[in-house]
C-alpha cells in the first residue's frame, strides 16, 4: 500500500513547494517529514492519489505558513573599472544600490584604472 502513496506524497510536496507563500517566489530549504499516515483500505481507489496530492499540498502550505516567513533577494556579482579620480563617485552609486565591495585592485601595468568587485541587489 505504501507504494501507492509515495507518488501522491511526492507530487503533493512538489506542487505545494512550486510557488512561494508570499509572492510566488521559488522555495528552497524545505523538507516534509511524515510522522504518521493513516487511511482505510476501502479508500484505496483511483481517486485516492488525487485526494492525497491535494491534502499533502494544502498541509505543506499550511505548515510552511506557520513558520517565520522570509524572502530571498537575488544579488549580482559585478566587476567595475574606473579611474582613481572617479572611484569616490562609483562608491556613492554602489552605496545607493546597497552594494557591498568585495575586492578592490589596481590593474597591473597602469595606475589609471581600479578594478572593483561588488555585490549589488536586484531591486
Amino acid at each position: 500500500m505504501w507504494e501507492r502513496c509515495v507518488s501522491g506524497l511526492v507530487s503533493g510536496f512538489e506542487i505545494g513547494s512550486l510557488a512561494g507563500l508570499l509572492c510566488e517566489e521559488p522555495l528552497f530549504s524545505y523538507a516534509l517529514k511524515i510522522k504518521q499516515l493513516d487511511f482505510l483500505p476501502s479508500s484505496l481507489s483511483t481517486a485516492f492519489s488525487g485526494n492525497l496530492i491535494g491534502c499533502v499540498k494544502d498541509g505543506f502550505r499550511l505548515g510552511a505558513l506557520s513558520l517565520p516567513q522570509r524572502l530571498v533577494e537575488p544579488f549580482y556579482i559585478c566587476q567595475f573599472q574606473c579611474s582613481q579620480e572617479q572611484l569616490g563617485k562609483m562608491y556613492g552609486v554602489l552605496a545607493k544600490r546597497r552594494g557591498k565591495i568585495l575586492d578592490e585592485n589596481l590593474i597591473e601595468g597602469t595606475t589609471l584604472f581600479t578594478q572593483v568587485i561588488a555585490d549589488i541587489g536586484n531591486s
